[in-house]
This record gives structure tokens, sequence and C-alpha cells, in this order.
């Protein structure tokens, strides 16, 4: 108990408003210190002059903070604090109750359940709720309905300054753009707010430490990355991600032609957004934010493509599924090798470890059917799939047992797949073709 004590005090320090591992996956950090916050919400003396929704804000973040903090490490610390997230984040919510945001909604309630704990902390029912709610919120108070004039405000509220800023706009546009985000993503139902119905500008080109509490502020040229143009970029990507599951997914009878068009549309975004290359002085957070965006997009096109990608091998009708389903597995692996290097924490969970894992799956497929004709020509690719054995077996003892139980396997597979292509040389491993050898693995892996 002494540990969990002192782990939430370094946590509460005031001299943190957002938790470390948090601040960087959002597009618009909390403004609330939790220590501060929820100090003064405890005490007894000026409880009616907190501010419950600033609170529940603060115990948000709290809660996304540990639960990141506790995928990644191997201590019994991070063990103590595994229980915490979900009665931090009922607690927020309790706060937020107090503040009576039903009857009058406010920016921190929609901030809330934007915030990198309502996808983290929340199964996978209750995301679908929150997200509803929260859009729910955004129309009510009118944030899909501020266009492109930067001079237009959202209304008063206590979360900002009375006077008009590009603070108080941008923030509150970036928080909206988040959940819409999670509005087109979440394929279960259809988005409650489609793009058309939007007529708010996307996120304009600014970080959050450079807006000022008032007045206007000239957006960073688009030569520059930011955090809030990355937020933008995941919103266009999801808006792909959503085209894709109803024209492809959904749709028995689809053309390969709208496979190629989304290719175009995804690849038309790496272009027109800075985000493949960094600048020298990159800072740590933009780093990891730049490098999980660039993840996001890889994943989506290794996904869009991975259904052709074997047919690319005998048609050349199919040859752009082949080559984009390698590139993007090829970044997908040297993105997560520079990750873990740099110590960034596990987003998403056991789901980013599936993704890499789809990756080595990818690539191998190609050093299968090169390794007797081209040899040499596969080294690099070989070893970039020997690097994963290192992430795999750094999140093996996760505190999270799916986490832990997927890297497991993923080691695994590596090792079976290496093992098959050393006995490739006998008549029977020659004549298998890789979906059967991935069987034969996936059942050798109790997969």
């Amino acid at each position: 108990m002494e540990k969990r004590l002192e782990r939430l005090e370094s946590l509460l320090a005031p001299s943190q408003p957002t938790p470390p591992e948090v601040g960087w996956t959002a597009g618009a950090p909390s403004d609330a210190l939790p220590g501060a916050v929820i100090e003064s919400f405890w005490a007894e003396s000026t409880h009616d002059e907190s501010d419950t929704e600033d609170a529940a804000l603060a115990l948000e973040d709290l809660a996304g903070g540990i639960r990141m903090a506790r995928v990644t490490a191997r201590t019994g610390e991070a063990a103590d604090l595994k229980d915490l997230p979900p009665p931090l984040f009922e607690s927020a919510r309790a706060a937020l109750a107090c503040g009576d945001w039903l009857r009058q909604p406010r920016f921190r309630a929609v901030q809330l359940y934007s915030g990198p704990t309502s996808s983290t902390a929340a199964n996978r029912n209750t995301l679908a709720t929150y997200t509803s709610g929260a859009v729910r919120l955004v129309q009510q108070l009118g944030y899909h309905q501020l266009g492109a004039d930067p001079s237009v405000m959202p209304a008063v509220d206590p979360a900002f300054s009375e006077r008009a800023s590009t603070r108080r706009r941008e923030v509150t546009i970036c928080v909206t753009f988040s959940i819409l985000m999670l509005d087109q993503i979440i394929f279960r139902y259809k988005p409650m707010l489609t793009r058309s119905a939007l007529i708010t500008a996307l996120p304009g080109n600014y970080e959050d430490g450079d807006l000022a509490v008032d007045g206007l502020v000239e957006p960073s040229p688009q030569s520059q990355l930011t955090l809030y143009s990355l937020e933008a970029l995941r919103y266009e990507v999801a808006l792909v991600q959503r085209e894709y599951h109803e024209q492809i997914i959904s749709n028995p009878t689809f053309e390969y032609s709208t496979v190629l068009r989304l290719d175009q549309q995804i690849h038309g975004l790496l272009n027109q957004y800075p985000i493949k290359k960094a600048p020298g002085d990159e800072p740590q957070r933009m780093f990891w934010a730049r490098s999980q965006a660039l993840l996001n997009i890889y994943i989506r096109l290794m996904r869009f493509h991975r259904p052709f990608m074997t047919r690319g091998y005998r048609d050349v009708k199919y040859a752009r599924s082949k080559e984009v389903s390698l590139e993007a597995a090829r970044a997908i692996l040297q993105l997560e090798k520079a990750l873990l290097q740099s110590g960034a924490p596990l987003l998403r969970a056991c789901f980013h470890v599936v993704h890499v894992q789809a990756a080595v799956v990818v690539l191998f497929q190609d050093i299968w059917y090169n390794s007797a004709l081209k040899p040499t020509t596969s080294a690099d690719d070989k070893q970039l799939v020997l690097d994963t054995t290192k992430f795999f077996s750094k999140y093996r003892t996760s505190v999270r047992p799916q986490v832990a139980r997927v890297s497991l396997q993923s080691l695994h597979v590596v090792q079976l797949l290496f093992q098959a292509l050393q006995e490739q040389s006998t008549l029977s491993s020659a004549q298998m073709s890789y979906s059967k050898l991935l069987k034969h693995i996936g059942n050798a892996a109790e997969y």
C-alpha cells in the first residue's frame, strides 16, 4: 500500500500538468494540475470553490498515466498499481456528475470523454457509449458548427477566458476531432456525425504551449508538424478507414479498383503532412507522437493490401498490393524498433503487439518466397524480423495478461518461421505454400 501511495504522490506532483506518458498521445493536453486540483477538491475548506469537472479531468489523466506505466513496467510496483485505473476513471465520472454536466454540459465533460483514458480505461462496449455521449455533447454545444473563420469562438466556458482567443477555439476543435475520430472507427455503428454534417474546420497547425490565453495567434507553417496537425491527420485517416470498412469489408461485390483508390488517399495524406522526415532537434514527445501516427497509417495500408498480397506474386494486377504490403511491414518494424530504443510506452496494449506480429508474418512471406532464388537480397528483412524478438521479449513479462500472452506467442512464431526457413531445402518444405506454413506454425504455437 505504501508503494502505491508513493507512486500516486509522484503522479500527483503539481509540476506535471499531465502525466508524461499521456500528454503526447492527445492533441490537446489537459490544463488541469492533477495534484493541485485533487487536493483542492478533497480539502473541506475549499469544497464549495473547487471545479468538479477539473477534478474529473485530473483523475482521468491519472488513470491514463498509471495504466500506461503498468503496461510497460515489469516490476512489483507496476503490479501493485494494476487495480487503480478503473476506479480512478469511475471517480472521474462521479466528479463529472457532481458538476451536473448532463443539465449544463461544458467543455471539460467533452474533454473527459475524448482523453486517452476514455479508450484505455473503458472496455469495448462502454467506449461506444462514451463516444456517442461525447458526440451528442459536441452537437449540443455547437462545436461542430464553428466553421473556418478563426475569429469565430465556441460558447463561453469556465475552462477558458471569456475573451476571444485562438487557444479557446483551437483546443475546443482539437478535442472535438479527437471524439469524431473515435466516432468514425467504431465500426459496429454508423458514425453519429458524418463529414458532410461537419462545418468546423480541421484543427489548425498549433502546439498547445504556443497558444496565448488571450488574442488570436497565427498557425505554424505547414512545413512544421504539430500535435494539433497530427490530430487532424488522425481524423482524415479515420475517414478512409470508415470508407474501407463500408466499401470493402461490408461489400462482398467490391472492385479491386476501390482498394487502389483508398490506397491513393492514404498516400496522399502521407505526402500532405510533413510526417516522414523529422527535424534534427525533434523533441522526444513529438518523435513518439509522429512515430505513432506513422504506425497507424502503415498498419492501415498493410491491412488494406494484405488480402491481395499473395496474388501479387503471380498476377501483375495485384502487384501494387504486394509492393505496399512489404513497404508497410518494413516501416512498422523499423518504427517499432526506434520506439523501443527510445523507451516509448506501449499504446493500445495487445492490439499493438498483434500488429507487429502481423508485420512479421507479411515480411517473412517475401523472405520465404525469395530465399531459394535470391538468398542475399532478404538479409536486411531477416534482420528486421529478428530484431522484433527484443520487442516481444520486453512485453512477454508484462503485468497485463493479454500483452504477455500475445508477446510470448509472437516469440514462438518468429522462432518457428526461421526454423522452417532452415528446413526449406527439404522437399516437403520447399513444396509447402506459405499459407500452409502459417497454419502449421499457428498450431505449433497454439495460436
